[in-house]
């Protein structure tokens, strides 16, 4: 049976596309593979609403990638449920005949627990789309009515809130219809109201779509699901020992470990474990997933119900993990994705893929153009052109003695060269952005001891403060405003009166720098009377669009970085002048 399934996964008509069939055909030699070049579908979210039809859009997402590895996972899983249940009837056949079963007899087909399979996420919302198309590719989901035990209790963990907004009835059609005539009223009013009190509109940000596909629905990023495939039915919610496949997020397996030493001995058998959205992962705690795959297939403090006659050896023998697959799903790369992909904790003895992008565009364009493409921020202000004039990235030197000391070597280059610029500079509205809160501290403890008027936005800042720091920094209060890559992420929030921006390590993701450059094309805010006759007569001030430049610096170890914002080919020609050591006029890519 194992091979007819085979001759029939390896016909392309099976699959929806070539690329679907390649990227199965790829994964089923279970090698460990890292596709870093994931986009994820947003073209559901630009359809319109449909009253008469009630189904969640995220059913229309495509994702074919996905469905390929959660079919490589389910065929993993029947053939290890078929294995060992055709190995019970032999045995028990033989029992029934009054034979005597040897050890040599006894085969060697699971390992210390059932669990087999493990799908880290790093959200309910990311995880339940991956569950909902993991049942829907299911057969043994489709057979009754009840197939799937507890499906209501399973939405409402994972989907609930993702598209509240979105769903429709026939029955609540004439309620809509008496609801869009009171907003169609509400909004002449308004109209006449504001036009009595001259009130202005509000200044609306325009977030990606990515963004709101991403952060739709629950957020939680602490959840733990065990799923168990039987002949007739699928049965989540199940204990993890007696499951299947496991669901979770690299915290909820880290905190259950925190809380018992055993409660990890579900991962000793696991033989294939997908991360999806590494990039997502990467911005919560890259730690907690080394932690997991750590733990995976290490011999269990307390053996629940296992027959070792009956495990695999090198089971025993401590060298499981070699037999492991991994697979890493992300948008982009990372040096921690390599890291960890070549490290001890992928070792697998069928070898390596990587899948990745030849050729990086870069984003310089988008910074430079007049109009952004990707509707990234909105310019209101048609007199002004608000052009970003320069694009300048500066090399600082590490050598390959020095590669440890990289981050106090850029620290010490920033406080020599760049803080003395920003406290030079005549205009208001100095945006630094740091990737990591360890750059993020260093630079904050660095512009307190040199007596410089900041306001800041990380990650652990409430949002009312945030939101009140921005206001600052807008209004001209204070001149510099000091932002982490992951408060970005987690809050995409519109900035104002932003003159210039200081990189002091490039993001991560190469349409953060697009974004972030794209707040100097916006219009500035009103000031008060005070500042603006100050500005009249001083020709500067927050308030006066002048030059935009954008500063950045980078060493040769972001390389990553460097190709995915300014092109391979840029990216390669300025890490290539690195070598250059006494050339210093090469430390200078200015674009313009």
């Amino acid at each position: 049976d194992d091979d007819d399934d085979d001759e029939e996964n390896k016909n392309p008509s099976c699959f929806k596309n070539r690329a679907q069939a390649e990227l199965y055909h790829l994964v089923s030699t279970y090698a460990d593979i890292s596709h870093t070049r994931r986009i994820p579908d947003v073209s559901h979210l630009s359809q319109k609403k449909n009253k008469e039809d009630s189904t969640l859009r995220w059913r229309n997402q495509k994702d074919d990638e996905l469905d390929a590895i959660l079919i490589h996972a389910m065929t993993h899983i029947h053939r290890t449920r078929n294995r060992v249940s055709k190995n019970n009837e032999k045995l028990a056949k033989k029992v029934k005949a009054g034979r005597e079963i040897s050890i040599d007899d006894t085969p060697r087909d699971q390992g210390f627990a059932r669990p087999t399979v493990l799908f880290l996420s790093p959200m309910r919302n990311v995880c339940g789309r991956a569950i909902m198309r993991f049942l829907k590719l299911c057969p043994n989901a489709h057979g009754r009515a009840d197939a799937v035990n507890k499906l209501e209790r399973l939405e409402n963990d994972f989907l609930a809130g993702y598209s509240s907004d979105e769903t429709s009835s026939d029955e609540d059609a004439s309620d809509e219809e008496d609801d869009e005539e009171l907003k169609r009223r509400k909004k002449k009013m308004q109209k006449k109201i504001n036009k009595v009190t001259k009130k202005k509109k509000k200044y609306k940000t325009h977030v990606p779509l990515e963004y709101k596909e991403l952060f739709r629905g629950n957020q939680d990023d602490h959840f733990r699901l065990g799923v168990k495939i039987t002949k007739a039915a699928v049965r989540p919610f199940v204990d993890f020992f007696g499951a299947d496949i496991v669901f979770a997020s690299p915290l909820g397996i880290v905190t259950a470990m925190n809380d018992d030493i055993s409660a990890a001995d579900f991962l000793s058998a696991i033989e294939l474990v997908i991360v999806d959205r590494c990039d997502v992962v990467a911005m919560q705690n890259w730690e907690h997933l080394e932690t997991v795959l750590e733990k995976c297939n290490q011999l269990p403090k307390d053996a629940k119900d296992v027959d070792v006659n009956r495990c695999h050896e090198f089971h025993l023998n401590g060298a499981a993990a070699s037999a492991r697959q991994t697979i890493f799903l992300s948008q982009f790369e990372t040096a921690e994705i390599n890291a960890t992909f070549n490290g001890a904790l992928c070792a697998n003895v069928e070898g390596k893929f990587r899948l990745r992008a030849t050729k990086e565009k870069g984003v310089l364009g988008l910074v430079a153009s007049p109009d952004d493409p990707r509707n990234l921020r909105k310019n209101e202000s048609a007199t002004l052109p608000n052009l970003i004039s320069r694009q300048e990235f500066e090399l600082v030197r590490v050598s390959k003695k020095n590669i440890q000391d990289a981050d106090d070597i850029r620290f010490r280059h920033f406080a020599k060269v760049v803080l003395p610029r920003i406290r030079e500079n005549p205009d208001q509205g100095q945006l630094i952005f740091c990737a990591t809160y360890f750059e993020f501290v260093r630079v904050r403890n660095l512009l307190v001891d040199r007596e410089v008027s900041f306001a800041i936005n990380s990650e652990y800042t409430d949002i009312a403060e945030a939101a009140r720091a921005r206001t600052l920094f807008a209004d001209g209060r204070k001149r510099c405003l000091l932002l982490s890559e992951r408060a970005y992420f987690y809050q995409r929030r519109n900035i104002r009166g932003v003159n210039s921006v200081f990189f002091y390590s490039l993001p991560e993701n190469p349409q953060f720098y697009a974004e972030v450059c794209s707040f100097m094309k916006n219009p500035s805010p009103t000031r008060n009377h005070q500042s603006n006759t100050k500005n009249q007569f001083r020709g500067r001030g927050a308030g006066v669009s002048g030059n935009k430049t954008a500063h950045a610096l980078f060493t040769r170890l972001d390389s990553l970085k460097i190709e995915r914002v300014c092109g391979t080919k840029r990216g390669k020609k300025m890490i290539q002048e690195t070598k250059e050591v006494d050339k210093k006029d090469k430390d200078m890519f200015v674009f313009c």
